[in-house]
């Protein structure tokens, strides 16, 4: 790949950390009410706006009859001058969509024709690309981390190309560094020292992660591949992690061709923790007495498709070279389940009627786990079914006797139509157990509906209980469920599904007849851009965590006098993208902005309504939502971000400035930002660029908290074409 493409691809703003686990960002990404979303929508180039709407040009993507030639970012604009700010081109007047008042865009690097691949080290941060002059060199500039690693902890991001030679060992102290390939191929070899290549301190992370060729999960990976490289022994491994480290290796990452004197020829875990979410740790090589590829004294996390096999030692009659479990503490654990796995490992007489392999969170058997996870070692020792080491010979364990369990069941007694009320039933049942029951309806028609324990109300056993259930649907056919569970166990669950009688149901009661209103002039139907928007007319001045209110009257809802065909549009939400899914929807009166915005700039908002329809009697609503544009303004404003972890203004003077501390009642002010890890950056330009990491869990506090079940993602980049 050239290097004006793989800039191109990482300043478009897709880089994505590839082992970071789904499920914890995704419990993470809680929106504060009324503040605007940080999550960014990705409009294609080729969609064409409707006559209805007519959308502000996206960011980053002017034609060329727009954007002067002269006005084509450099290598250096785009990347940043020296105090690492994006150079703003934006013609003055031209509003920015409200995406970008989310997100800032997409801007592409076009260097030299003709600039030929050479190996390449580079920090993302903050969307801008800076090139490093070697690996040591990108490390040694990585910020530090204060205090322990936590869930929030963000690492410093390093893409290297080519083959990056290490010429001294590194080690990384009281910092978070994530390392990826930016292409096919990409390389770390040791050159001309001995020693450990990595070494990973307490209260420390090194992970390496991997990146995709795209967005599908059928795209190209670009792995990474680590190599001692030392036609000598060297003294050393390819990484050593210190007790309090923290160690991460993603699918399609290979540890491989060191020779060394020590024991853990790849990896020596020194008391730390080692999590192999995937990867290939194979072809090392060890001339120490016990030497393996994987001296463990410390937890050893595996999830996904691990191999861990194929590495030697000099030692005669070594048999096997590839994972040592050593000292009493040491462990198996895995995370999630595995798939196509191999896994060879031994463990020495310390761990003896001790459990080696911990899989209860993995949802797998252990016969399964075994056979993947395998003891090589077959003269003194064995793993026994329940994964502790056993010595050969010794008799297998009585089994646990396995409790005999009556499961909870209840029975109905009898159910009925309530007499006075169409759209109710009373449901009559009797449990075997004492716990809590829930009893609600759904129409026939639907599927079932969930479970709400938080309502459950107590259920005595071998009693007769009646359950009270109103609110049906009046012109469908109604089902009751009644789910109950155990006191003891709330997993120990049974429901009843009761189909109410069509024919047994009371009567509808008569309904009067109302006389419509007469129409006395022609019906008022405005358009929904009718309608309009007061508070935000002025520029806003947005410091961080700073909200304003609005207000949005629909056109025609202030008709106090309707007749027949009337029309009104009723505000339900507003966004900043055109097209919203749900969760890209936000509350109408507030607006406001988490990291703040430095510059004045124009952006849309859209605000849409429901249409309702005056029948003559009533206003009905229809189907139809149809959205308006409303832009607004902010001003230019100055203020400093305080590092790492950020402190949130408590108020706002009578000028509009921030005022910094505890709020009235002494408790922090809280901080509405998306907490996705998304940087909600705004003022976009033709120049700018602001790569994002997708996802940033810290994989140090992912293997803290080892007993999720999480799966290896992958960097993203996505191809963003020029525009002829």
């Amino acid at each position: 790949m050239r290097k004006k493409q793989f800039l191109a691809l990482l300043l478009a703003g897709t880089l994505t950390v590839s082992m970071a686990p789904v499920a914890f960002v995704q419990a993470e990404a809680i929106e504060e009410a009324g503040v605007a979303s940080e999550m960014a929508e990705e409009i294609p180039a080729a969609e064409e706006p409707s006559q209805a709407e007519t959308p502000a040009e996206e960011p980053g993507e002017a034609s060329p009859e727009e954007t002067p030639a002269e006005t084509q970012p450099s290598e250096e604009t785009a990347a940043g001058g020296p105090s690492g700010e994006a150079a703003e081109t934006q013609p003055a007047g031209s509003p920015e969509t409200a995406d970008a008042f989310i997100e800032a865009g997409e801007a592409e690097v076009s260097p030299a024709d003709g600039e030929e691949d050479t190996p390449k080290v580079y920090i993302l941060s903050d969307g801008i690309m800076t090139e490093q002059a070697s690996l040591a060199d990108a490390i040694a500039n990585a910020g530090d981390i204060s205090g322990e690693i936590a869930s929030d902890t963000q690492p410093t991001q390093i893409v290297v190309t080519g083959t990056v030679e290490l010429t001294a060992p590194v080690v990384i102290q009281n910092k978070y560094i994530s390392i990826s390939a930016g292409e096919t191929g990409a390389e770390i070899r040791r050159s001309g020292f001995e020693g450990d290549m990595f070494t990973v301190e307490a209260n420390s992370a090194l992970e390496f992660a991997l990146t995709r060729s795209g967005e599908e999960e059928s795209a190209d990976v670009y792995g990474l591949t680590v190599s001692g490289d030392s036609g000598a022994v060297s003294a050393g491994s390819i990484v050593a992690v210190k007790a309090g480290g923290y160690l991460g290796i993603a699918q399609a990452v290979t540890l491989t061709g060191n020779y060394s004197s020590v024991n853990g020829s790849a990896i020596r875990n020194e008391g730390g923790k080692v999590a192999l979410f995937g990867g290939n740790i194979s072809g090392n090589r060890s001339s120490a007495a016990n030497g393996t590829a994987v001296y463990n004294t410390g937890e050893l996390d595996l999830i996904g498709t691990v191999y861990v096999a194929d590495n030697a030692s000099d030692a005669e009659g070594q048999e096997d070279a590839n994972v040592l479990l050593s000292g009493e503490n040491a462990k198996i654990v895995l995370l999630g389940g595995l798939s196509s796995s191999k896994v060879l490992f031994t463990a020495d007489s310390a761990l003896v009627d001790k459990q080696v392999i911990f899989g209860e969170s993995s949802g797998m058997a252990m016969a399964d786990i075994l056979s993947q996870v395998q003891y090589s070692e077959t003269v003194n020792y064995k793993v026994d079914a329940d994964g502790f080491l056993r010595a050969k010979g010794d008799p297998e364990p009585e089994p646990t006797p396995v409790p005999t369990v009556i499961p909870m069941t209840i029975k109905e007694v009898n159910t009925s139509w309530n007499k006075l009320d169409r759209n109710a039933a009373e449901v009559t049942f009797q449990s075997n157990k004492a716990g809590y029951y829930y009893a609600t309806w759904a129409a026939r028609d639907e599927g079932v509906p969930a479970c709400d324990k938080s309502k459950g109300v107590k259920l005595p056993a071998n009693t007769n209980v009646t359950a009270y259930v109103d609110g049906f649907d009046p012109d469908k056919s109604i089902n009751v469920y009644v789910y109950a569970w155990s006191a003891e166990n709330e997993d120990d669950m049974s429901n009843l599904i009761i189909q109410l009688s069509d024919a047994s149901r009371p009567a509808k009661e008569e309904e009067p007849t109302v006389t419509p209103t007469p129409t006395t002039r022609a019906p008022y139907q405005p358009s929904v851009s009718q309608s309009t928007v007061q508070g935000l007319e002025q520029p806003l001045a947005f410091y961080p965590g700073k909200t304003y209110s609005f207000t949005v009257t629909g056109a025609g809802t202030e008709n106090t006098d309707p007749v027949k065909d009337d029309v009104k549009w009723v505000p339900l939400y507003w966004s900043s993208y055109s097209k919203p899914t749900t969760s890209q929807r936000q509350s109408i009166g507030t607006i406001g902005h988490k990291t703040g915005i430095q510059r004045a700039a124009t952006f849309n908002m859209y605000i849409f309504c429901q249409k309702y329809v005056y029948d003559g009697t009533q206003w009905q609503p229809t189907d139809v939502v149809e959205s308006f544009t409303y832009q607004f303004k902010s001003q230019a404003i100055e203020f400093t971000t305080s590092p790492v972890p950020t402190i949130t203004p408590s108020g706002y003077d009578s000028s509009g400035n921030p005022i910094y501390g505890t709020d009235g009642d002494g408790t922090n002010v809280d901080d509405p930002e998306n907490k996705d890890g998304e940087n909600a950056e705004t003022g976009v330009t033709s120049t700018s660029a602001n790569a994002k990491t997708a996802d940033n869990s810290p994989i140090g506090a992912m293997m803290m908290l080892a007993s999720l079940s999480l799966l290896a993602g992958g960097y993203v980049i996505v191809r963003k074409r020029k525009k002829a």
